[in-house]
Parts: structure tokens; C-alpha cells; sequence
């Protein structure tokens, strides 16, 4: 594009042609320096992200996630995770999540689950009560109530509880020692049974001389 001059003599910058699209320019980088376009203003379409496309159009979505610094879970469906409105109810398994959190099963309210009233003793061995774990695979804390009233002087009448504890392996605690005088025993015992074994409360000597009268209670989770 060259200068020109008018019919007085005097010479004037040419203009540029409309029809001519901005081709006729001196220099387009200039031009487009002078707009304050950047060097994006000479990328082709097909390089840039469209709106429309929602993302869709790059050319590694996996890559994008790892420069945003996002992780695996970020591919996750929203019912993978738990939500915070549902307050862990959507967990697949509470008992796990405990466990996972190392709270015992005896988090929760224990209650009554086997009783025996006024039991007299007898000259031989019996079970007073019992209670069979749930088999959840998980260890149940429970507590035995125990109360024996000797009316006269005992001989033998050993009174225990027997279980299997959490590592599987067989166990008893004395409620009542043998050979006890006339007189009240009041025993409690807190012990953690195997999932899906019985726990049971026991006269396991014989009473050959005296008499008494229990009550046990076996409260357990």
C-alpha cells in the first residue's frame, strides 16, 4: 500500500479497500498488535475449546483431569461416595465402618438378651441361661448380672459363665466360687464372645451338701 497524492500536490497515506477484506495491509502482526490481540487471534477453531461442546472437544480428558490436579475419584458416580445429607446411611455395611474406626460392636445400646430367676441349685450341673451372638462376623461385648442367694452352707455349686472370645478361643469367668457360706454373692462380669457362638451362664459342680437359689442376666449387643 503505497501513498497518495490529491490534485492540490499534496500527499496523503493511502486507505485501505473495503473490498480488499484488510488484505492490502502493510503489516497484519502489526495491525493485530495494535488491536491488543493476543497470539490465540491466529489459532484455528479446531484448536480452541467451543462452549457448546461442554468439554467434549479435548483432546485427552484424562490429562486434563491430572493439570487440574484432580484424582480417581473425580470419575466416581455420585452413589460410589457417601453423601453428607444422608448422615452415613448410605454406608454398605455400618457394622464394617465400625469396625474400620476400631469401635467395638458394644457401641451400641446393649439390652437383655437371656435372664433366669430363683433358679435353685441343684446336685449336678446346668445351664441357667443362654445367648447365641449374632454371626456377623464381628465381636459382641457382653455383660452378665449375677446374684446367688445361699440359704445354707454350700458344698460344691461353682457357678461361671463360658463363652468363646473374639479370637476363638474357649473361656469361662467365675460368677460364683464353690463352697460359698450362707449368705448373698453378687458378681458381674464384661467379656467380648465370637460372632455366632453361645454364650451361657452355668452351674457346672454339683452342690452335694446346702442349698441356694440364683438369678443371672445376660445383657449383650
Amino acid at each position: 500500500m503505497s501513498n497518495q497524492t490529491d490534485g492540490s500536490g499534496h500527499t496523503h497515506p493511502a486507505n485501505l479497500a473495503a473490498a480488499s477484506n484488510l488484505s492490502d495491509l502493510t503489516s497484519p502482526g502489526t495491525a493485530r498488535t495494535s488491536l491488543g490481540l493476543g497470539t490465540a487471534a491466529t489459532a484455528a477453531l479446531s484448536s480452541l475449546l467451543q462452549a457448546a461442546n461442554n468439554l467434549s472437544d479435548l483432546v485427552s480428558a484424562s490429562a486434563a483431569r491430572t493439570s487440574l490436579g484432580l484424582g480417581t475419584a473425580a470419575t466416581l458416580a455420585a452413589s460410589a461416595v457417601a453423601q453428607t445429607a444422608n448422615n452415613l446411611s448410605d454406608l454398605a455395611s455400618a457394622a464394617t465402618a465400625r469396625t474400620n474406626l476400631g469401635v467395638p460392636a458394644a457401641s451400641a445400646t446393649p439390652i437383655v438378651q437371656s435372664q433366669a430367676n430363683n433358679v435353685a441349685m441343684i446336685n449336678g450341673t446346668q445351664t441357667i441361661c443362654s445367648w447365641t451372638t449374632p454371626g456377623d462376623g464381628n465381636g459382641h461385648q457382653f455383660v452378665i448380672g449375677y446374684i446367688g442367694h445361699v440359704s445354707s452352707n454350700l458344698t460344691g455349686g461353682q457357678v461361671q459363665v463360658v463363652f468363646t472370645d473374639a479370637a476363638g478361643n474357649a473361656a469361662t469367668g467365675t460368677l460364683q466360687a464353690a463352697n460359698q457360706a450362707s449368705g448373698d454373692v453378687g458378681n458381674s462380669l464384661i467379656r467380648v464372645a465370637a460372632a455366632n457362638t453361645t454364650v451361657s451362664v452355668q452351674q457346672n459342680t454339683a452342690a452335694t451338701g446346702g442349698a441356694a437359689t440364683m438369678w443371672a442376666q445376660i445383657w449383650g449387643v
